[in-house]
């Protein structure tokens, strides 16, 4: 990930940490519009790598609203960190109808929703989870899903120039 830190850098963003190697990014920039970004990284690493990805953008205060408005307020986190998910959506839902989505639970999942931020325990697995296969398409907007220790972790890497 040493290389899109670079490409990112030479880009005008600063503070660049790059968490793991799929794609999670911690850095600074002045511009205030998240899509603006958006459009700033992925030409930047179309022009370097020569492919598109998916970009999200979103403030680290959408992190700790995420982390400190947690739902399951009885799991041990640090023992659940694989198995709770946070979805960051790309806005508000589109639809309001949680229960197809309660439908898809696997009885020993929970599922939270919480303005643009999403929840699931899945003890089970995230892969098996019929609802983190659904949840863009029942809510009709787009979501970038993050585990407990990843959405944590990128947290304290934000935390670190603050």
């Amino acid at each position: 990930m040493a290389p899109l830190a670079q490409v990112l850098a030479s880009s005008g963003l600063t503070s660049v940490k790059t968490y793991i190697q799929t794609g999670n990014i911690v850095f600074r920039h002045a511009e205030p519009d998240a899509s603006g970004l958006s459009a700033l990284v992925t030409r930047a690493i179309s022009d370097h790598f020569g492919f598109e990805p998916a970009i999200f953008v979103f403030r680290h205060s959408v992190l700790r609203r995420a982390i400190l408005g947690m739902p399951f307020a009885d799991l041990d986190h640090q023992n659940s960190g694989a198995t709770l998910h946070i979805f960051i959506l790309d806005g508000a839902p589109q639809s309001s109808d949680l229960s197809r989505l309660k439908r898809l639970l696997a009885p020993d999942e929970r599922f939270h929703l919480s303005e643009d931020i999403a929840y699931l325990h899945a003890p089970s697995g995230f892969g098996r989870s019929r609802i983190a296969g659904a949840l863009e398409r029942v809510l009709g907007v787009n979501a970038t899903p993050r585990n407990w220790r990843t959405i944590t972790a990128l947290d304290a890497l934000a935390n670190v120039d603050e």
